[in-house]
């Protein structure tokens, strides 16, 4: 009945007057028992505990990229560096040497004095005449850096090696550079 406020239920098809609906039990409060509230928190804690995994993965994951990437640039920087000092080097008989190596002569660009230039790998980095050009971390490092001069270029070698989660990779950097300087010499003006 509508308009008075207040309705009469439990009168339908199929049911006497004064019985219970069907599937009513003794009259219950409003809550969750104990097994629902223990689900509950088990559900969340796989939730909770597979986030936590997907943090630590994608944290691995950044770290190695980022060892990557470290490597790439090292790898290009030594390889730039010593190929323009490669392409300046001089066939200098008068500095007691003869044909450049890698520890041969190079001429500074723009001037006519020649510098000794010396690449050297003593194991921890390598040193360009006793300064290290890099030094090793401990997941980066160099083992393999080789110039080879021929007639008119030189080719300028670089294995760049990372260790990460336990294995190890290596890059390889190779560069051809052609000998600007080949026929410059020398000449001591007395």
């Amino acid at each position: 009945m509508k308009g008075f406020g207040f309705r009469v239920s439990g009168f339908g098809p199929g049911r006497r007057a004064g019985s219970a609906p069907a599937g009513a039990g003794p009259a219950r409060r409003g809550g969750f028992t104990l097994i629902e509230i223990l689900v509950a928190l088990a559900i969340l804690g796989v939730i909770v505990v597979s986030i936590a995994n997907l943090f630590d993965e994608s944290t691995v994951a950044w770290d190695s990229g980022l060892r990557r990437s470290q490597a790439m640039l090292t790898g290009r920087a030594i390889l730039d560096f010593a190929s323009t000092e490669a392409g300046a080097a001089i066939d200098d008989a008068n500095i007691g040497g003869g044909a450049p190596a890698m520890s041969g002569f190079a001429l500074q660009q723009g001037t006519n004095a020649v510098t000794t230039v010396a690449y050297t790998l003593p194991g921890d980095g390598i040193q360009r005449n006793g300064t290290y050009l890099f030094r090793e971390e401990s997941q980066i490092a160099v083992p393999v850096f080789e110039m080879d001069f021929r007639d008119r270029y030189a080719d300028v070698d670089l294995t760049v090696r990372t260790t990460d989660k336990g294995r190890t990779e290596d890059r390889d950097f190779e560069t051809r550079v052609f000998l600007w300087n080949r026929n410059r010499h020398r000449y001591d003006v007395e």
